[in-house]
């Protein structure tokens, strides 16, 4: 009689501890929803900061170049950023927009990886 309850009070805790990981674990698994206003919304929020940094390179043309090769790779990058949030903005396939503004999330980080090498001045050594 003993064992017998003692059976069935742990396969109560093994069932009871296996709703409790299934419950948790699946909020985490979920993938979430991405609606076309929330992507043109990012968008949006993209071109604000692909603005700013036209006008950092800008800037950053009207004083001489350490590297121009890096500036220019920057603007072609901008450029590219620009033409993705452009075609996220105009799109209707939820998908191919996703993609669109990673890549350009993609490109803003090369860009400023660019703008970086563009002003970085090399060190020489002990006078």
């Amino acid at each position: 009689m003993k064992t017998r309850v003692i059976v069935w009070t742990v396969v109560a805790i093994l069932v009871l501890l296996v709703v409790v990981l299934l419950l948790s674990s699946g909020r985490r698994g979920r993938i979430p929803v991405v609606q076309l206003s929330d992507l043109q919304r990012r968008a949006a929020a993209v071109e604000a900061k692909l603005a700013e940094r036209a006008s950092e390179i800008v800037r950053i043309k009207a004083t001489p170049v350490a590297n121009p090769q890096a500036l220019a790779d920057a603007e072609k990058h901008l450029a590219e950023a620009t033409a993705l949030v452009q075609k996220v903005k105009e799109s209707d396939n939820v998908r191919q927009a996703d993609a669109d503004l990673r890549s350009a999330h993609r490109l803003i980080t090369r860009l400023n990886r660019e703008l970086r090498l563009a002003v970085k001045t090399k060190r020489t050594g002990a006078p």
